[in-house]
């Protein structure tokens, strides 16, 4: 294939813009090679390197599902590659979730897949990711199309070290009231992890991946039940967030393996780690079921009380010894951020940031968290500014008169 065919082909599949290659003609024409085409449109931010490799292994349809266009990966997990992928027509970003080829084929995996983009599509909630869209592609790749949350995940928050406590609160706020929706629907995660937690263009966490999720949903007001697809005795999660009885059989587990999991997480935010250590997966699941919850306080002095005490609560052993529900661990950490807040000022207001299901809003700019305050302000700053600005430059006469009269 000559470069212009290949450009082409760009063209006609919408991976480049018809501007684009306009432009890569006129400045490098159509005789360089196909390697050199590439490079170009690398250099150019046209392509990514991950397009570009695609490409250059003859897989341009790798690169189309449907209507959509795949960037570049995101993310991968057991469940699946999301990738970052673009609406040919409306220019939409969108994470788009693909089955991988080398579990394509297997029924179960098809199957969860398949049920992950029911239950997904079935949820609606500004605490859970959105998902629009999804099939079979004329190429015969499963996929849906999720909400793109361009903030990356707490877990790569994490990755800068343990977050403040006035964040935490907040997180894990935002983080329950998701799972609380969730539960109200009969939805268990089973796989809640720093991860798992999207951070959305607000600044603000979205759930994400329910592809280990039990299911009983009522669709179109009749009851429904999805098969569990859960072998007898098989785990399914990640054991570093792992209740005790989710790992001897997730068959058997119920909605306080969220709980445990949240607690697992809310220690990670804490500390910067998980609450257990071990140097196999049996380690592991042993210091779960056994090893006493750590202390939040040993490592980080000025943990409240009440935040060390819901964390012990929230992680302990059997099931019927935690908090009966996520509505009481929510309720408890409005309690602790209000205390919290009380305590060390009104800086520390990250924590009442979000609860809509629990009944808490703004109601004006100063009740919304600092790091989000102090963005509206200099937002306003610089619009009135850039006011200031435009009036002195094309209406010099009335802005200076203006400032006279106030002077």
């Amino acid at each position: 294939m000559s470069s212009k065919e290949l450009l082409d082909e760009l063209l006609k599949h919408g991976v480049v813009s018809e501007q684009s290659a306009s432009d890569l003609i006129e400045s490098v024409g159509t005789s360089v090679p196909n390697e050199g085409l590439l490079e170009t449109l690398v250099q150019r931010e046209e392509l990514t390197d991950h397009q570009a490799g695609e490409i250059q292994s003859g897989n341009l349809d790798r690169l189309l599902v449907d209507q959509y266009v795949v960037i570049r990966p995101l993310g991968r997990g057991g469940m699946g590659t999301v990738y970052l992928a673009r609406h040919r027509a409306l220019g939409k970003l969108v994470a788009l979730k693909i089955l991988p080829d080398e579990v394509a084929n297997d029924p179960m995996h098809r199957a969860r897949f398949q049920r992950e983009m029911e239950v997904l599509a079935a949820l609606s909630h500004t605490r859970i990711a959105s998902t629009f869209d999804g099939g079979k592609s004329t190429g015969g790749r499963l996929y849906f199309a999720m909400e793109y949350l361009p903030g990356g995940t707490l877990a790569d928050r994490l990755k800068l070290g343990p977050l403040p406590i006035d964040e935490t609160l907040d997180r894990m706020i935002e983080t329950c009231t998701a799972i609380e929706y969730a539960h109200s629907k009969s939805i268990v995660h089973r796989d809640l992890k720093p991860s798992n937690l999207g951070i959305d263009e607000f600044d603000s966490v979205k759930l994400l991946d329910l592809g280990l999720a039990q299911i009983a949903l009522e669709l179109d007001g009749h009851a429904t039940t999805i098969e569990r697809l859960t072998r007898e005795g098989q785990v399914l999660g990640t054991i570093d967030f792992m209740a005790p009885e989710q790992a001897r059989d997730s068959s058997k587990s119920d909605y306080r393996v969220d709980i445990y999991s949240l607690g697992c997480t809310l220690c990670c935010l804490i500390t910067g780690q998980p609450p257990y250590s071990g140097s196999s997966i049996i380690e592991k699941i042993a210091a779960h079921r056994s090893h006493p919850a750590p202390s939040l306080r040993q490592l980080r002095p000025e943990v409240p009380d009440g935040l060390e005490n819901l964390c012990r609560w929230m992680l302990a052993k059997r099931p019927e010894d935690r908090p009966d529900s996520v509505t009481i661990v929510l309720r408890r950490l409005h309690e602790i951020a209000t205390e919290y807040r009380a305590t060390n000022g009104s800086g520390a207001d990250r924590a009442l940031s979000d609860s809509s299901v629990s009944g808490h809003s703004h109601s004006t700019v100063f009740d919304l968290p600092i790091h989000r305050r102090t963005t509206f302000w200099m937002a306003l700053l610089a619009l009135v500014f850039a006011g200031a600005t435009f009036a002195a430059v094309f209406y010099p006469r009335y802005f200076w008169e203006t400032v006279s009269k106030h002077a």
